[in-house]
């Protein structure tokens, strides 16, 4: 049940800005360069003298992977920070969307605009449909869902 502050006007705002931000926070994630600025940002941290946990803990990332951009950081420079070619054939969804789906997933459907009261495959296909214009089947949709939810 969601408890606002009482002023539906200020409610209906504050959801607003809140799913702008997720607009803005997602289409960053989708570039590279941004990726690149992001790990460089969290070296240079640590570099400052905080410790893996506390980077990680800032922007929501593993503290293995914080300790693992500066040591290819340490061993190949800004190069080791860029994002690696990738064999076979690429994924569909990049991790920056995989990781708004699992942010969306904890949250009601209704702050995206659909009327079930849980997500399901089927509202996970519709989402990324609507949402990034990607569309795929549902089994595919369950995987993910399954593997967004289980968490791995």
């Amino acid at each position: 049940m969601f408890l606002g502050s009482g002023n539906v006007k200020q409610d209906r705002e504050a959801a607003k800005a809140e799913v702008l931000k997720e607009r803005l926070k997602d289409s960053l994630l989708h570039s590279s360069d941004y990726r690149y600025i992001h790990r460089l940002h969290c070296v240079l941290l640590v570099d400052n003298g905080l410790d893996f946990d506390q980077v990680a803990e800032c922007f929501d990332e593993n503290p293995r992977s914080i300790e693992r951009w500066v040591q290819q950081f340490k061993q190949q420079g800004e190069e080791g920070l860029l994002d690696e070619k990738r064999r076979g054939r690429p994924s569909t969804l990049d991790a920056g969307t995989l990781a708004a789906l699992g942010r969306a997933i904890k949250r009601h459907p209704r702050e995206f605009g659909f009327f079930k009261a849980r997500w399901d495959s089927h509202l996970l296909q519709n989402h990324l449909q609507s949402r990034y214009h990607i569309k795929l089947g549902l089994r595919q949709c369950q995987r993910i869902f399954n593997k967004l939810k289980s968490g791995k």
